[in-house]
């Protein structure tokens, strides 16, 4: 499982992994590791805040470090806080290449969004527009509108690099064109459970119960069909 299945990116489990054959198996090794990632989030956030204004730079740093939810979900095993920090480092290049606009600086910007879907496919949608973006700004500012298309196309390879051979191992394999199967799962399962749950108050545990009860209803076979039709349902 190193390497992410079909509902899994392969970072966090790689982390974990990482972190198991360095230290050994105790939960607090890789939540320490995540505190120390953290930290490093909240200085690529101040990096971004300063891009625009640098007296914000204190500003935003100190309100990171002081994020409730930050903080929460570092004590927790699992990926948000290395998903938080591929997204700060994306923002914070993005700043960086605004300003100054070289093939360097979107390359890095690339490389921290491939980083940042290889954590979360959910990411996709945003990396998709991601090459036509970088087109835009860079076609109104480069004296070369050659330029344009280069650092364009580089981002998109870098991106199409970075998920291709995942989408490659779900079509061999289940013969579904996609990044992960936990969409559907995820929606149906637990976003859907909580929507309800603060609408009307129905438990958390009953409305996945529901959602089962329908489903096995109306597909009988449902545990016998592969994990991307599972999500699809």
């Amino acid at each position: 499982q190193w390497l992410g299945n079909h509902e899994r990116m392969p970072v966090y489990p790689l982390y974990l992994g990482l972190v198991r054959s360095i230290l050994g198996p105790a939960p607090i090794w890789p939540v320490i590791g995540q505190c120390a990632i953290d930290a490093a989030t909240c200085v690529l956030i101040a990096r971004a805040a300063a891009a625009i204004d640098a007296r914000w730079r204190a500003i935003a740093g100190v309100l990171a470090a002081l994020n409730p939810t930050q903080i929460a979900m570092a004590s927790v095993v699992l990926g948000d806080s290395l998903f938080l920090f591929a997204v700060a480092g994306a923002i914070a290049t993005a700043m960086d290449w605004l300003s100054t606009g070289t093939r360097a600086g979107v390359r890095r910007l690339a490389l921290w969004c491939a980083f940042a879907l290889l954590n979360r496919a959910a990411v996709w949608p945003a990396l998709a527009v991601l090459p036509l973006a970088v087109f835009a700004v860079a076609w109104f500012r480069a004296p070369v509108r050659r330029a344009a298309f280069l650092q364009a196309a580089m981002v998109a390879g870098i991106v199409a690099a970075a998920a291709t051979p995942f989408v490659a191992r779900n079509w061999v394999q289940y013969g579904a064109f996609g990044l992960t199967a936990q969409g559907g799962n995820f929606f149906g399962m637990w976003v859907v459970p909580l929507a309800r749950q603060a609408h009307d108050g129905t438990p958390f545990v009953e409305s996945q119960r529901r959602t089962m009860e329908r489903v096995l209803a109306e597909h009988p076979d449902f545990y016998d069909l592969d994990p991307f039709e599972h999500g699809r349902i």
